[in-house]
């Protein structure tokens, strides 16, 4: 998995200001609100308004499933590709971006902090340990596990009978349905929905509906690959970034797994708990550079 490329965006408000600033995150999110990774004021513009995320398919733009669409070079979207050089307005915004091309590495070694090492030997795959070259200190090898599927464990169990059946299978669909639209911008929906959609489709067949449970199935079956699929890619992320000794990257994508995860339990969970906490630590550790005589 490659990391995300380096983006300079160029956005002008609805009053006239024009800001440009470059960011190679993979996930920005563009609002009102002081939380996020671009402010932009004006009237009308949501406290969450769009969330930019780089894919391996490029930029996705999805707007807040509670307010209006936005348009990319004046086409009406809720989610879609976004191209460099396209306008994006919302609001009274406009917003485009180019691609940075990154500098090439410089050929030798680099200077590692002690802090990355450490993280290095203690987070990486097993197979990219090597020994701990302390006086023949002993192998520390820390494997990640596999990220967990998000879908649920088992076939839900719908508790309504009669009538009632059809009523809860609707109020599961509606939920699933809302849950899933709100997932890009809050991450724990997305096993909620699936969640919901598993429910509903017992309840949809306990009401007789066998066509209504086949919606509520293939609703669950395309969400939970798109969740899979964003697991993957923040995880391929997170390992990239430790064996880069990248640890700003390592701590967005930790940020990111944990929100997927909300509520989860399990070996991963807890991996990623230690990875948290030693990335806190490397942070902290920072060793200068020698100075040349």
């Amino acid at each position: 998995m490659n990391p995300p490329s380096t983006l300079r965006l160029t956005l002008t408000d609805a009053y006239g200001k024009t800001e440009t600033l470059g960011t190679d995150a993979a996930r920005l999110l563009v609002g009102s609100g002081a939380h996020c990774d671009v402010r932009v004021h004006g009237p009308g513009v949501g406290r969450e308004h769009v969330l930019l995320e780089q894919t391996p398919l490029g930029v996705v733009a999805t707007v807040h499933p509670t307010l209006p669409s936005a348009a990319l070079d004046g086409a009406p979207f809720r989610r879609a590709r976004f191209a460099p050089g396209v306008k994006l307005t919302f609001a009274g915004v406009s917003l485009h971006y180019t691609r940075v091309e990154a500098p090439p590495k410089r050929s030798g070694s680099r200077l590692r902090t002690v802090a990355s090492v450490a993280l290095l030997v203690l987070l990486a795959p097993a197979a990219a340990l090597g020994a701990v070259g302390a006086r023949g200190g002993k192998r520390a090898e820390v494997e990640a596990p596999e990220p967990p599927s998000l879908a649920p464990s088992g076939p839900a169990q719908c508790d309504a009978v009669g009538p009632a059946a059809l009523s809860s299978a609707m109020a599961s669909a509606r939920a699933g349905s809302m849950a899933r639209e709100r997932y890009p911008f809050a991450a724990e929906e997305g096993a909620r929905a699936l969640a919901d959609f598993s429910r509903a489709e017992a309840c949809f067949m306990r009401a007789g509906r066998g066509d209504l449970a086949q919606g509520s199935r293939d609703l669950s079956a395309s969400l939970g690959a798109r969740i899979a699929q964003d697991v993957h890619v923040h995880h391929a992320r997170l390992l990239h970034a430790i064996e880069t000794d990248d640890v700003t990257h390592a701590r967005r994508e930790v940020r990111a797994q944990k929100a997927l995860m909300r509520g989860q339990s399990g070996a991963y969970v807890d991996w990623l708990d230690l990875v948290d906490r030693r990335l806190e630590v490397a942070e902290q550790k920072k060793v200068k550079k020698p100075s040349r005589f």
